[in-house]
């Protein structure tokens, strides 16, 4: 630890989009994508470069680094397994042998991704022990919740807003974060809350409340069902690049007309 308070570098290595940032006691220091110094859109390789950055704008060497942080677990834990079967049970027998095929592609691709972290670290000379790995989409949702401008369950704040508006508590005091994406941790999207609140808190902040919690999963969406595949899929369709093109056509289909398309969907 630096001066005593913990830091830890988050690390992004791809399959796309890598990156680093650096936190020290809670509060983010420096943050870089590493497209930003390769200059190659979306660059997944491990982000020596701003890892190195983040720690040299702080005057810190890797040896000052406590916890290095990734959000993929890299496997599956016994909960994600037991949804994978069961959404793979559902399909016919074809249909579930094409699905576990999918699987042991991206499977392979994850572990492509932590052979890279794994060699990465060694060359900034950190050890491999140092490391953690969080779900991918608990990940995504703790950067929503722990930033999140409503109101926290059981603060005055929130009770006083409340009042305010409906004259009582009701189910508008919960707090739910919903995450959706391509896939991550077998996974394409997750239901997400607090599990628990500050027990006699009388004024904090979403932050506070969401560091002194759990975060439970109340639904999980398989990653056969990702709709950021489809929308992938769709954009490969009309001659894009998938996972880099979809947010042209987003700005494209604004001037399409649905009703010949939607059909499809539906």
């Amino acid at each position: 630890a630096a001066g005593g308070m913990t830091t830890v570098l988050g690390i992004s290595s791809g399959p796309h989009d890598s990156g680093a940032c650096l936190f020290r006691d809670g509060a983010l220091l420096q943050a870089a994508n590493e497209e930003r110094f390769t200059r190659r859109k979306m660059e997944g390789r491990f982000p020596h470069a701003a890892a190195a950055f983040c720690l040299e704008a702080e005057g810190l060497k890797p040896k000052d680094v406590d916890v290095v942080a990734c959000g993929w677990r890299f496997g599956a834990d016994s909960a994600a397994l037991r949804h994978f079967a069961a959404r793979v049970a559902e399909e016919t027998h074809g249909a579930a042998q094409h699905m576990l095929r999918i699987a042991a592609q991206y499977e392979q691709v994850d572990l492509n991704v932590q052979s890279r972290i794994t060699s990465g670290l060694a060359t900034l000379g950190i050890p491999l022990a140092r490391m953690r790995t969080y779900d991918h989409h608990l990940c995504h949702a703790a950067a929503a919740l722990y930033l999140s401008p409503f109101p926290v369950p059981g603060t005055v704040q929130a009770e006083s807003m409340l009042a305010t508006a409906n004259g009582s508590q009701d189910a508008t005091s919960t707090i739910c974060c919903m995450t959706l994406d391509g896939r991550g941790d077998f996974a394409s999207g997750k239901i997400v809350m607090p599990a628990k609140g500050m027990a006699g808190a009388s004024n904090s902040s979403s932050a506070e409340f969401l560091a002194c919690s759990e975060l439970r999963v109340v639904q999980t969406i398989s990653m056969f069902d990702s709709l950021g595949f489809l929308w992938a899929f769709v954009t490969a369709v009309l001659g894009f690049k998938p996972f880099r093109h979809e947010g042209k056509l987003t700005g494209l289909a604004a001037f399409g007309d649905a009703s010949i398309t939607m059909p499809i969907f539906e």
